[in-house]
């Protein structure tokens, strides 16, 4: 007796009203967000005195390095974990890969970056399932790093107030992060995943614990390197103290963290925004906030795009075996 799985036109008319229902739900979180934001960045933008603004070039360069900075240290563990999970590809080729494949960040739904890295590396014969994971990898550890690295801003009651969860769940949730994050049970998840879709697991093996410590060290760095840039755009139109370097590198990062679990959200629009006002405004200014949230978005998607076509320039330098350049 054969048994047939296509779906009956009612399952597929059930799975079509679920998709809209949950697209209209992103697109009107999206749009709440956008709309209380804007209206707040607009209203300190006005309050801008622009006769008296004065930009020092020097430190919106040293902004744009700093950016570059957070995609270098990105394409290393991405790179790192490539090579841990057997996919043996050119070190240039793993770097182009994520600098084209951020370019997917900037539409909806968070998996654009994942399908783009996943077709650009099977050109090299990195399977799928190894590609996916990594990119499932990156993102966990810019959750999990970047919610260690805002920790120190749960003694601020402005932040408390915005994200009203208790300091032990968060810690549990860092743990269980980091948890997820061990190369055994990661390896394990993966490979009983694929063995019951009836595909090879992505190793046979487990890596050693000491797989993880240079991508989570390339994580940290670039938290702190996304932080310099937001300090840098600061110190671009008011002279800012070093301390303050440390508060920057805790915005940036829950910022990029809140960004990443916010689905609804192409690249954090509206939530990385609302968490440098939050935060940076009681120490630098409610305008030089606005000022920063306005132009390290514009920094990201400058360098964005001019690394996206580097990284296509790299591709069509190396091209996969077999075929010429």
């Amino acid at each position: 007796m054969s048994v047939t799985t296509s779906r009956t036109p009612a399952g597929r008319e059930t799975s079509n009203l679920k998709s809209v229902c949950f697209n209209a739900v992103k697109a009107a979180l999206l749009l709440l967000v956008v709309c209380f934001v804007g209206r707040e960045l607009l209203l300190r933008i006005r309050a801008v005195d622009w006769a008296e603004l004065q930009v020092r070039p020097l430190f919106v360069g040293l902004a744009a390095l700093s950016y570059v900075g957070t995609l270098l240290f990105q394409s290393l563990a991405f790179r790192t974990l490539l090579l841990d999970f057997g996919a043996r590809v050119p070190t240039p080729v793993g770097l182009a890969v994520i600098w084209i494949s951020q370019l997917g960040k900037y539409v909806p739904g968070k998996i654009a970056v994942v399908g783009g890295a996943v077709v650009l590396l099977g050109r090299y014969g990195v399977r799928a399932s190894v590609s996916t994971l990594v990119c499932l990898v990156i993102y966990a550890l810019i959750l999990v790093g970047g919610f260690t690295m805002a920790l120190p801003l749960l003694r601020s009651e402005e932040v408390v107030a915005f994200l009203p969860i208790p300091r032990v769940v968060l810690g549990l949730m860092v743990c269980v992060g980091a948890l997820v994050l061990w190369p055994r049970v990661l390896v394990g998840i993966g490979n009983r995943t694929l063995r019951r879709a009836g595909r090879p697991p992505i190793l046979e093996g487990i890596p050693h614990a000491t797989t993880m410590l240079l991508p989570v060290a390339c994580t940290l760095c670039q938290f702190v390197a996304a932080g310099l840039v937001a300090w840098c755009v600061a110190c671009a139109f008011e002279s800012q103290p070093v301390r303050l370097v440390p508060l920057a590198v805790s915005a940036a990062s829950l910022g990029w963290a809140l960004g990443m679990a916010a689905v609804f959200a192409p690249a954090g629009v509206g939530i990385r925004e609302g968490v440098y006002l939050l935060v940076l405004g009681p120490a630098m200014g409610p305008e030089v906030a606005a000022l920063i949230a306005v132009s390290v978005r514009l920094v990201q998607i400058v360098v964005d795009i001019a690394m996206g076509l580097v990284g296509l320039a790299i591709l069509r330098a190396v091209p996969p075996e077999g075929k010429e350049a």
